[in-house]
């Protein structure tokens, strides 16, 4: 499936990707930065194995939590999808807000 279709320029999709792109790109772990320092397959080996190490500790964190909440009953009242509703949004428009301040920046640094 081709992802040029759904992340149209400027709409919020393509504007995550972009940041997503630069992010990856600053953290050096892409292999066109990594190569011109010399330790490219050393670095990009370490990037892999610190985020699998993360993701395997907060899977070992998430079972023993799953297990406690597996016996509660729901109790989320409107007043409460409310709230997480509205944390939803503002933390979406934050992040669109941030990723046009960078795109912003990196016309502006050119």
């Amino acid at each position: 499936m081709n992802m040029q279709a759904f992340a149209r320029p400027g709409s919020a999709l393509f504007l995550i990707r972009h940041e997503l792109r630069l992010g990856w790109r600053r953290s050096g772990l892409s292999s066109g930065q990594t190569k011109a320092k010399g330790r490219g397959r050393s670095r990009r080996i370490a990037g892999w194995a610190m985020s699998l190490t993360v993701l395997a500790l907060l899977q070992i964190a998430a079972f023993p939590i799953a297990r406690i909440m597996s016996g509660l009953e729901p109790d989320a009242g409107l007043m409460a999808m409310a709230a997480l509703s509205g944390g939803i949004g503002v933390l979406w428009a934050l992040m669109v807000s941030h990723a046009l301040d960078s795109g912003t920046q990196a016309i502006f640094l050119r």
